[in-house]
């Protein structure tokens, strides 16, 4: 992706298209190319410098300072910045200028460096997470080709929940699955690993082709809760979901995980939740926090 739109570069930076307009319009901050029909169009390079400046503005430097800076001045200035979180926000900017560079070798080095500085548990929401959301690749919507570094994270998130000390809980689990791609699954891992690290029991089954797979276990064990990502044909998946645990586990309830911009079908007997929804409602349901505290 070596051309970005202003929607982009807000997502990106976390700076409102407004804002990036003005600053523009008024500091000459960036000056961005048109395509035919007159819409902006900006570099990577573009990316870079916003990148810098927010995370400058955002630790107290003025935009009419930063627009005046140099770029020996503004790299000084970011390389100073004294707090945990100054950092964390320079180690984001740094992997998502890697990734849409496609610079494996620099993403990496930037990804352990930052292991050997923080905690898992403090670089999951702090890097990580927005990571995955400013790229799109959460729930799988990055293109095919950016997918590596989704690749990468799946196994780092594979690491930090195999790190973590087994659930001793005698009820039963929460069964977590995902669609025959596999390839939405950043959001189950990051749910298993909270429920994990909080003690709760969980059983990962992975990638299932159908409801068959799904059925086999369910005649086995039975869930309070299922969890599973918005598929991609939500509306008959789900129907046949919905119609399988009426049939076999009539007591449990799924839970589907979605971005905020999917609707689901309301008269389908499911919930449908962001991943912070439905840690807090798996963590709140009496056996599994039962299970959690034994």
């Amino acid at each position: 992706m070596s051309r970005f739109t202003i929607r982009d570069l807000a997502t990106l930076s976390g700076i409102r298209e407004h804002t990036i307009r003005i600053w523009e319009q008024r500091y000459a901050l960036l000056r961005p190319g048109r395509t035919g029909s007159n819409a902006r169009l900006y570099s990577i390079g573009d990316l870079e410098l916003l990148l810098q400046v927010a995370a400058l503005n955002r630790n107290g430097y003025r935009i009419s300072q930063l627009a005046a800076l140099s770029v020996p001045h503004r790299n000084a200035a970011l390389a100073a910045l004294p707090y945990d979180e100054a950092r964390q926000l320079a180690v984001l900017h740094n992997l998502l200028l890697y990734f849409y560079r496609f610079d494996t070798a620099a993403f990496e080095a930037e990804l352990c460096g930052a292991l050997g500085r923080w905690p898992f548990e403090v670089l999951l929401p702090e890097v990580l997470l927005p990571f995955l959301l400013r790229t799109r690749l959460l729930f799988g919507a990055a293109p095919p080709a950016q997918g590596w570094a989704g690749v990468r994270l799946r196994q780092l998130l594979h690491w930090a929940i195999e790190s973590l000390p087994p659930a001793s809980a005698a009820h039963a689990p929460v069964l977590l699955f995902s669609g025959a791609d596999g390839c939405a699954d950043h959001p189950l891992l990051y749910v298993q690993y909270h429920l994990k690290k909080a003690g709760c029991p969980v059983l990962p089954l992975g990638s299932l082709a159908g409801t068959a797979e799904l059925e086999a276990v369910l005649s086995r064990k039975v869930p309070d809760f299922l969890l599973t990502v918005l598929p991609a044909k939500p509306v008959a998946t789900l129907a046949r979901l919905s119609a399988l645990l009426l049939r076999l586990a009539p007591r449990a309830e799924l839970l589907v995980l979605t971005p905020e911009q999917h609707k689901v079908p309301l008269e389908l007997p499911l919930r449908a939740l962001s991943m912070e929804e439905a840690l807090r409602t798996l963590l709140a349901a009496p056996a599994v926090a039962e299970g959690a505290t034994r």
